[in-house]
Order: structure tokens, then C-alpha cells, then sequence
């Protein structure tokens, strides 16, 4: 429901739905994975922090399996 909100709901509709985490947040990592999304680029610095992204395309979206 989040990630099709997401797609479907966002003035923009964007082609992916990305989240920059923290690598040691290990609850919003599993959150991510969860959804569906996967590790992208890491890590990198955002304002002076380690950050990882996680990311999922438009297209794999619809082959999540969550109720």
C-alpha cells in the first residue's frame, strides 16, 4: 500500500522510490528490504554522514507480495 501510494498518489510519479538510510539504522534497513527496496549506492556522505540508498523501480513494485 505505501510504495503504490507512492507510484500512484505523488504529483510527480516518479519512475522509483528511493530512501537514503543510515548503514547502522538496521530497523529502517529491514523496513526498506521489506518494501521491497534494494541497495542501490553505499555508502555515501550527506551532510557529512554516512548514508546508504535503497531504491525500487516502478516496475518491480508490482511484484512485492505485501498485505
Amino acid at each position: 500500500m505505501a510504495l503504490e501510494s507512492a507510484f500512484t498518489q505523488l504529483a510527480c510519479r516518479r519512475n522509483r522510490v528511493t530512501s537514503t538510510i543510515h548503514p547502522e539504522n538496521a530497523d529502517s534497513i529491514r523496513v526498506a528490504e521489506k518494501l521491497g527496496l534494494m541497495l542501490a549506492e553505499g555508502p555515501v556522505d550527506r551532510d557529512g554522514e554516512p548514508r546508504n540508498i535503497y531504491e525500487i523501480p516502478r516496475d518491480r513494485e508490482k511484484q512485492t507480495n505485501l498485505t
